[in-house]
């Protein structure tokens, strides 16, 4: 079990990710951001992975404040 005093949060809907978070033992709050996954054109896959994990961190931050 991983332990921590900081709370972790689990900004998706993907059933996938809670089940490894608790078979790890991890404690998570879960909940999900509305964004349009959309690829701009000629986006590099690098980039487009990194533009909507950056797109989404902005949006969940706005829900746990």
């Amino acid at each position: 079990m991983i332990k921590t005093n900081l709370p972790i949060y689990l900004a998706s809907r993907s059933p996938r990710r809670r089940k490894l978070l608790k078979q790890l033992g991890i404690k998570f709050k879960s909940f999900s951001v509305n964004l349009d996954e959309k690829i701009n054109g000629g986006e590099k896959p690098v980039n487009l992975v990194k533009r909507l994990s950056i797109e989404k961190l902005e949006l969940a931050k706005k829900k746990i404040k």
